[in-house]
């Protein structure tokens, strides 16, 4: 369902790809996600976070500015940044989103090792990979059902509606 869709007063998991879009500009879902954002600034939506989807869309955010700005294609783009880290140092698009992110009233969700051990039964249950076995358990635990991102792979996990920045 698309993203502008949330009802209101709505309490959503926020995943790394809606704010990596919301930085770097993708034809039709940029509008969407800084659209979310405002309504979290709003207090419309509650947004929740962890440090680990956040610290995902960070290096997101810094891959594709490095891209667009160094024009280096996408396939070796980690190793090339680890060998120019003069060129990493011009990047600011991660630190404006951090800013952003400080600046929301966004709720952080804790990470600990009970959330790993949910995470694997996700793992197991739905076949998911750890990042996103990790978001389906902390949500489940916090009792979250909405999920603002762009992964398909959480359609196939009952229980939780997928809110996607797609017409």
């Amino acid at each position: 369902m698309p993203l502008d869709d949330i009802p209101a007063g709505a309490t959503v998991f926020v995943d790394s790809t809606i704010l990596h879009y919301a930085f770097v500009h993708f034809e039709a879902a940029t509008p969407q996600c800084i659209r979310l954002l405002q309504r979290v600034g709003k207090v419309e939506l509650i947004a929740c976070l962890t440090l680990p989807v956040l610290n995902d869309a960070v290096h997101k955010v810094m891959c594709s500015e490095a891209q667009a700005r160094f024009q280096r294609p996408r396939a070796g783009l980690v190793n090339w940044m680890k060998e120019n880290p003069a060129l990493v140092k011009e990047l600011t698009l991660a630190s404006e989103l951090l800013s952003l992110i400080a600046a929301l009233p966004v709720r952080m969700l804790s990470v600990d090792l009970e959330a790993f051990v949910g995470a694997q039964r996700m793992v197991s249950a739905h076949g998911l990979l750890a990042s996103d076995a990790l978001i389906v358990a902390l949500m489940q635990s916090h009792g979250i059902t909405h999920l603002a991102t762009n992964d398909d792979d959480f359609d196939r996990v009952s229980g939780i509606t997928v809110w996607k920045p797609r017409p």
